[in-house]
């Protein structure tokens, strides 16, 4: 007689939890971050077994949205695992389109080898949305193993070109490797939501418990930075603001000095959305040195892009180390309006130490861009400290 076992123990429940249908349900609301990450254990285990389909909705839930679970998932539990379950989504060609292309991009906020491999497989995928935003996941979270299929693909159009040219530059700067700046892309709609000339321009350093606070109200991808606790900046310009999260390894010796050694993906500015009570990712520093420095260091620096997240460059500019001359270092920095329209260009500079930022904000009247190139008509940043 086979021993008597108490009814359910053991079993994957057969349906999903009330309140995970209702979050699916086709007229819900939108789930917020913050929601997502209050999800129970139990839930989140219901969410995996609805995409990979050990559960299926009851007919009685009504029209459900895939999708909704698979935002939730990503949110909840950013984790290898889940990773796993939803480059199965992508891959899956029985899904809807927009379910394998909201998939991909939650495998944005998972740098790990299951998201990579997910990522990587959905290139030769049918329909040109899942694709994007798989080549933009790449972009995220790929390593030197995504280049090479990278490098292989065949753009099917303008946004899969730019968004492969973009996700390579960052790959090739995360890992340290020296490549051909981007190019301005003319085709791009002008920018929004940038610092310009409309209004006042300011920088300032936060404290570290601001840094901490605001990196606890970042979503999105951090494109492989891992923000400093000592150092970053909050740019205010009108109504609009930034954080520009720094990477740690960047400024963890104090000196500046890993900006002369190799390329990096330097930092993240990300823009306040009232609406989310949240930051997100708008524009990607790279950096890549420029090779001019002294005998000790002093003058050595590198060239700087600000690359709006679709793969548009919209600031450039030069950093450059000071002589170190006390026991606190400095950074002197020149940055050029790239991509806006305005016929007089706002020029930033300033200087960075390790307590104060001081930046000046100047607009040459008189000086005029090759709008058919969106090639600045002047030099876009002299040797800083040569005069």
């Amino acid at each position: 007689m086979k021993p008597r076992t108490r009814k359910g123990r053991g079993r994957r429940p057969s349906r999903l939890p009330p309140k995970i249908e209702k979050l699916i349900a086709a007229d819900s609301a939108p789930l917020s971050v913050p929601a997502a990450r209050r999800l129970t254990t139990r839930e989140i285990a219901s969410l995996k077994d609805l995409l990979t389909g050990k559960i299926r909705p009851e007919p009685a839930a009504g029209e459900i949205r895939l999708s909704k679970a698979v935002e939730a998932l990503a949110q909840a539990e950013p984790s290898p695992a889940v990773a796993a379950v939803l480059a199965k989504v992508v891959a899956d060609p029985r899904h809807a389109a927009v379910d394998r292309a909201v998939a991909a991009v939650g495998l944005r906020l998972m740098p790990s080898a299951e998201a990579r491999a997910g990522a990587i497989a959905a290139l030769n995928a049918d329909d040109p949305m899942v694709r994007v935003n798989a080549i933009k996941a790449l972009g995220c979270v790929g390593d030197d193993g995504a280049l090479g299929p990278l490098e292989a693909m065949t753009p099917a159009s303008e946004p899969e070109r730019r968004h492969l040219v973009f996700a390579r530059a960052l790959i090739a700067h995360r890992a340290g490797r020296r490549v051909p700046s981007l190019p301005f892309e003319p085709k791009l709609g002008p920018p929004s939501r940038r610092p310009g000339m409309g209004a006042a321009l300011a920088l300032h350093r936060l404290r570290p418990a601001t840094i901490r606070a605001h990196r606890e109200k970042f979503r999105g991808s951090d494109y492989g930075v891992r923000p400093s606790d000592d150092v970053a900046l909050e740019i205010t310009c009108g109504e609009s603001r930034w954080t520009l999260f720094v990477h740690e390894d960047v400024v963890k010796a104090g000196d500046f000095a890993p900006l002369a050694a190799r390329p990096w993906v330097a930092g993240i500015m990300a823009a306040w959305i009232e609406s989310t009570h949240s930051y997100a990712p708008q524009y990607v520093l790279l950096t890549s040195p420029t090779g001019d420095q002294d005998d000790d260091g002093a003058g050595a620096g590198a060239g700087v892009q600000f690359v709006r997240t679709d793969g548009q460059v919209i600031y450039v500019g030069r950093l450059v180390r000071e002589p170190v001359t006390t026991a606190a270092a400095a950074l002197r920095f020149a940055v050029r309006d790239f991509a806006g329209t305005p016929s007089a260009p706002p020029n930033v500079d300033g200087r960075l130490t390790a307590r104060t930022v001081e930046v000046n904000v100047h607009a040459p009247m008189g000086v005029r861009r090759q709008k058919a190139h969106g090639e600045p008509a002047i030099p876009l940043a002299p040797p800083l400290g040569s005069a």
